[in-house]
């Protein structure tokens, strides 16, 4: 049975769960899914705008992807348990969420739990940057 979820609904899960490397058995993540509209929302955010130079418009231009993919982890991680830093409980903001994010291996695992581990354009209706995301040939 699969079970459907409202966009700001949260849900737990262990670093073992996740299947990151050197995974600590007593560290917890409160998660949320990242909906579509917010990940397009983050992805125009993290997306230059341009002047085109023959019409004078503003066009979309290139997405900086390490910040929108800060952005998706940020949104996504509500919480946890086992995160300490300088012995104490460490509190769950964006500067600490920013240290965490070092570990590749336990964002990579967040993003693909989450659901932000495409963009917008991949998952959506083409509203978003189109040429900014085109997968390499």
């Amino acid at each position: 049975m699969r079970s459907l979820m409202q966009d700001e609904e949260t849900f737990e899960v262990t670093e073992t769960e996740l299947g990151v490397e050197g995974a600590q058995p007593d560290v917890t993540y409160r998660l949320r899914m990242v909906p579509l509209e917010q990940m397009k929302a983050l992805q125009r955010k993290n997306t230059a705008k341009l002047k085109s130079p023959r019409t004078g418009l503003l066009t979309s231009g290139d997405t900086d992807l390490i910040g929108f993919g800060f952005d998706c982890f940020d949104y996504c991680v509500v919480g946890w348990t086992g995160i300490v830093a300088h012995g104490q409980p460490a509190p769950c903001t964006r500067e600490n969420k920013l240290l965490l994010a070092k570990n590749l291996d336990l964002v990579g695992a967040i993003s693909r739990r989450c659901g932000y581990g495409q963009t917008a354009d991949e998952l959506g209706d083409g509203e978003g940057t189109g040429d900014s995301f085109r997968r390499p040939a």
